[in-house]
């Protein structure tokens, strides 16, 4: 009966958990400004030789992989991804409360 009870309630919550998505909050991208402001500055600094231009492509490449990497943690999963998380989580389960028997 244990088991069972823990494999409903990890599948619960990976359900519950994978099926609550949010939009990005604006502080959420703050980190991705100061980390390209730095970025900028930092090559601007120093960087003599190279081509503002260069250092500006630097930084605002770096803002966007950060931009996109956010958004990507607040996508919706695939039917496919939400399966394998809700079997690790209800294998994991499993194995810890065949530890706690044990």
């Amino acid at each position: 009966m244990s088991i069972i009870k823990h494999t409903f309630t990890a599948l619960l919550i990976s359900f519950l958990s994978l099926s609550v998505t949010a939009s990005p909050t604006s502080s959420e991208f703050e980190f991705c400004e100061r980390l390209a402001v730095a970025s900028l500055q930092g090559c601007l600094d120093r960087e003599n030789n190279v081509k503002k231009s260069q250092c500006w492509q630097q930084s605002k490449s770096g803002y966007e992989q950060c931009r996109s990497k956010i958004i990507d943690r607040h996508r919706p999963l695939a039917d496919s991804e939400i399966k394998a998380h809700a079997k690790r989580k209800i294998l994991e389960a499993e194995a810890k409360a065949k530890l706690q028997a044990e």
